[in-house]
């Protein structure tokens, strides 16, 4: 809007006399030589590009704000699906020796799954950028633990520590630590661009 309304007073003080020195210059009809027709005519082109300008920008809102709608129900059903609160607390705020709770592990792989499906893909460039830079932190994450954590009797998965080759497993549980310190980097940073952008209350 101010870029609009910009023009139209740069357009008040230019177009008249531009018209007066083109019809001086070309000898064009004696109409537009007149200074108060050439305001008039000035002023009547103004108004047709201030009419079209403002068309365009407030067609321009509504497909932003459609947008903006669109991209809300996706981040909405995909934060959803990954459970925020159980990440933090059942995953990437525990240390992996004593075991992720099974369930966050699990919404972590559906997550996964619906964030590569078209539905689901945001038209904001920046979040969709935010969104694939966690989903990438998250894969080095769980395709790393699916080859070094089992699952157990009490709803958990945990590194092979009561096998033979505890040390190893010792070492796995440290690479496990920090690829979930690196998810919760990347969830930071999309979660304070998201609320920045209005995306999250």
């Amino acid at each position: 809007m101010a870029k609009t309304l910009s023009k139209w007073y740069v357009s008040l003080i230019v177009l008249p006399i531009l018209i007066t020195y083109l019809t001086n210059h070309f000898s064009l009809p004696l109409l537009l030589s007149d200074w108060k027709l050439s305001i008039i005519f000035s002023l009547a082109i103004t108004v047709v590009i201030l009419g079209i300008e403002l068309k365009i920008e407030m067609d321009r809102s509504k497909t932003n704000d459609l947008s903006k709608k669109s991209d809300m129900a996706v981040i909405k059903r995909l934060l959803d699906t990954l459970d925020i609160k159980m990440l933090q607390e059942e995953v990437l705020q525990k240390d992996s020796w004593n075991g992720y709770l099974h369930e966050a592990i699990s919404k972590i792989i559906d997550y996964q799954y619906k964030s590569r499906l078209l539905e689901n893909k945001l038209i904001d460039k920046t979040s969709q950028k935010l969104f694939d830079s966690l989903n990438h932190k998250l894969m080095s994450f769980t395709d790393f633990s699916a080859f070094h954590m089992c699952g157990s009797n009490h709803g958990y998965l945990i590194p092979f520590k009561d096998s033979e080759f505890r040390e190893k497993a010792m070492k796995d549980s440290q690479k496990i630590d920090e690829l979930a310190k690196d998810v919760y980097k990347e969830l930071e940073v999309l979660i304070k661009y998201l609320k920045r952008k209005g995306y999250l209350n």
